[in-house]
């Protein structure tokens, strides 16, 4: 058996067939290995999976087995080896402690198959509120959707940028981009803003050491909240996209009828007094139909593909009829719960499940 020893930024070409892939470890947590992006694949045990040369990127992440962290002294790498062939690949092992989860290697698989050791790597710092805010929530890691590649639709009306002025849009992206940080261990594929012309791509703000701001407000501001073009366009290249927008968008009706023909999810997250809200009395469902705010929405929600969440908001006497987002830490919890749990009616993940053959990919 020819062995290969892979540190951080090392890489190295491997046959292109079936690789099987184990996690190595001399801590006492038990650890998870996924692999994210993966189209067909198979899982032999919680820390071992084949994964098939089919087209594609591949992370090869870890996280403990039973949710939470990794413990004081926890070291976790990977070995690969090319199903009927006689290469072996050791990724060294590395200090996980802290962490709740550790991309440890990429598999990029084209004409060729190349492994690439890419060390633990943590997230940068701006992502620490949604990260922490997924750890309390409570939702044990097997009661998770199967998350997938993700893109963010930030509406750009002038009601949501309004958001702006007392920080509340720069807390409510950090927050969200935090929890699915945590939960698909990356950061959105893409990122659109809405303008009064066609999307405008802002990804760049998210990929700095700090979340560039200015960056996502710079486009000029639409005067309607018209969302549906700019979530077609990051279904086509996501598995799900996340819609930031306050209230409901003058083209709802055009999300629920797009979720009806696509296997793409759609989260939206917004704000307002309804029963999607989360940390709040209407959470409960006993918001009399009177005060429901969202009813616009409803169609999403009653999609098996598609989710609404809602943000409490309150007065800002600072600001007068401009309101502010209530982002404490019980309601920052009970929304990262809201956005990751796989329910047991409604809103329902597509497959994405490590052995799932379909890509999960819709046709919008």
């Amino acid at each position: 058996m020819n062995v290969i020893e892979l540190g951080p930024g090392q890489e190295v070409g491997l046959p292109r067939v079936p690789i099987r892939v184990r996690v190595t470890s001399t801590s006492r947590t038990q650890a998870r290995l996924d692999a994210i992006g993966a189209v067909g694949a198979h899982r032999i045990s919680a820390g071992e999976i084949v994964v098939l040369p089919k087209g594609g990127q591949v992370q090869l992440s870890v996280a403990p087995a039973g949710g939470g962290a990794f413990a004081e002294n926890d070291q976790v790498g990977l070995s690969l080896r090319a199903e009927g062939g006689k290469e072996q690949v050791e990724v060294a092992q590395s200090s996980v402690v802290s962490m709740n989860s550790a991309r440890l290697a990429v598999l990029e698989i084209g004409v060729n198959l190349l492994v690439r050791a890419t060390g633990p790597q943590r997230a940068p710092e701006w992502l620490a509120s949604g990260i922490n805010a997924l750890r309390r929530c409570g939702v044990d890691e097997r009661d998770r959707a199967e998350p997938g590649e993700w893109a963010m639709v930030v509406d750009g009306s002038a009601s949501m940028l309004s958001l702006a002025g007392d920080g509340s849009l720069e807390e409510l992206l950090r927050l969200v981009c935090g929890v699915l940080y945590g939960w698909t261990n990356r950061l959105p594929g893409l990122v659109l803003r809405t303008t009064t012309g066609p999307e405008v791509d802002v990804t760049a703000a998210t990929r700095g050491p700090e979340l560039e701001l200015a960056t996502l407000l710079a486009p000029a501001p639409a005067a309607w909240s018209r969302v549906a073009p700019a979530v077609r366009a990051g279904a086509r290249k996501m598995d799900v996209v996340v819609l930031l927008t306050d209230g409901v968008p003058v083209d709802a009706a055009a999300l629920s009828a797009d979720l009806r023909t696509t296997k793409g999810r759609l989260i939206v997250v917004t704000t307002g007094r309804s029963r999607f809200s989360v940390g709040t009395r209407a959470a409960s469902g006993d918001l009399p139909s009177w005060q429901e705010e969202l009813a616009g929405l409803e169609p999403v929600a009653a999609q098996a593909n598609g989710r609404v969440v809602a943000l409490p908001t309150e007065p800002d006497p600072a600001r007068g009829s401009v309101p502010r987002l209530v982002l404490d830490d019980e309601v920052t919890a009970r929304f990262a719960a809201a956005m990751v749990a796989a329910p047991v009616t409604g809103w329902s993940a597509v497959d994405r499940s490590v052995g799932a053959t379909d890509d999960g990919r819709g046709t919008w």
